[in-house]
């Protein structure tokens, strides 16, 4: 049984591209769908009740330190995956959804990706909260006046530049305002909540942690199986030499034998980049300065290395999952014999087959994924619950 499914994989005729095991993607689209909408309706919410209505909406549903780690809404790890504070995260979340993340499910399967997207965006959600807690030493009231002061610029900027484009444009680069952080933190204030000095920190990121997994699983992916995808994007079958293996040892009952010759071919050796990955990884980052810059403005330094440090865990999620759970081909050469035959008594008879092989089997993809996704919510529970018996940090993060 484990043998037969390790064999298990795709078959191409010479003559013909090779063909992988794959799927075909529509999970990375639902998901850009879905934070189009969400950041269309923030918009939306923006141009119609105002800025402050749009933070509100940001505070009330996107990643909260102070409301999971005071208020206990563990939900919140992951409901800020539909949530940006301005245009450059949603940007790249919606192409790498786009561009990236196709071809990563397709070749990591629904539940792989599924679970990459998802606990990468769980591992950045627990070092933003185990790390974040050194960022609110600063005062709660330094962290209002920051908030006032950031408001009361907005407003008069607002006031310069009124007019329908502009405002349009103002709701478009950024719905609740152009510091999220200030604008959240003044939000929490005027509804009585101890925001600390970094209240909205990670708010305006969104999805980015997840983007950055699925960064990650693609240059896993490509470091692994970037020879054999080479050879299958441009591999036409020229010459049919099914002489090679003509022992056709193995399966003679089933008419089909292997030849251990090509068992390594198309696994080209060296480490390869992922142009895509590097690229989404690089927009990851640039989406996320202006935060971190904001975040280390608010909450000092430990703020913005914070945030920092929540895309390099959604990277290295994303690029462990893929290499653990994640498709290893392997390229070789079958034959098929005429039925009952146990010799070959004429070698035109004989078809030769490329197969590509999947050898990682379903039991060893299924243990991969579960034991990470256990690791990661034990961290969570153990930085929530040592982030709550350390007095939650000094506040919401």
């Amino acid at each position: 049984m484990l043998r037969n499914e390790v064999w298990a994989g795709a078959k191409t005729a010479p003559g013909q591209a090779i063909e992988l095991p794959k799927v075909t993607p529509y999970l990375s689209y639902a998901v850009a769908l879905v934070n189009a909408a969400v950041y269309g309706t923030l918009v939306r919410i923006s141009l119609t009740q105002g800025p402050e209505a749009a933070a509100e909406l940001l505070a009330s549903v996107g990643f909260s330190r102070g409301a999971v780690v005071e208020q206990g809404e563990l939900w919140r790890l992951l409901s800020g995956l539909v949530v940006h504070g301005g245009l450059g995260p949603v940007a790249v979340v919606l192409l790498g959804m786009g561009l990236v993340a196709p071809r990563v499910e397709a070749s990591l399967g629904y539940r792989t990706f599924a679970a990459a997207y998802l606990l990468s965006a769980l591992a950045a959600a627990d070092v933003i909260i185990a790390l974040g807690g050194a960022a609110s030493d600063q005062p709660a009231a330094a962290a209002a006046a920051a908030a006032s002061t950031s408001e009361a610029a907005a407003t008069a900027a607002s006031a310069a530049t009124s007019g329908g484009g502009a405002d349009l444009l103002a709701a478009i680069l950024h719905p609740a305002g152009a510091d999220v952080m200030a604008s959240v933190t003044a939000v929490a204030a005027a509804g009585g909540a101890a925001s600390g000095a970094a209240g909205g920190l990670g708010l305006g990121l969104g999805a980015l942690g997840a983007v950055m997994g699925i960064a990650g699983a693609a240059a896993a992916h490509e470091v692994v199986n970037g020879g054999v995808e080479q050879t299958a994007g441009s591999s036409r079958s020229s010459s049919g030499s099914g002489a090679s293996s003509s022992n056709g040892g193995g399966d003679a009952a089933h008419g089909h034998g292997r030849s251990g010759a090509g068992a390594a071919a198309g696994t080209a050796g060296g480490i390869r980049l992922d142009a895509g990955a590097v690229l989404l990884a690089v927009g990851g980052v640039a989406a996320a300065l202006p935060y971190v810059q904001e975040a280390g403005a608010v909450g000092g330094g430990a703020a913005g290395g914070a945030l920092l440090a929540s895309l390099a865990a959604g990277f290295g999620t994303g690029f462990a999952l893929a290499a653990t759970a994640g498709p290893r081909y392997q390229v070789t050469r079958e034959v098929d014999l005429p039925d009952g035959a146990m010799w070959i008594p004429d070698p035109d008879d004989v078809q030769e087959y490329t197969v590509v092989l999947d050898r990682t089997t379903a039991i060893q993809r299924s243990v991969a994924t579960a034991l990470m996704a256990a690791a990661l919510g034990g961290a969570s529970l153990s930085v929530v619950l040592g982030a709550a018996a350390g007095g939650g940090g000094g506040g919401g993060l």
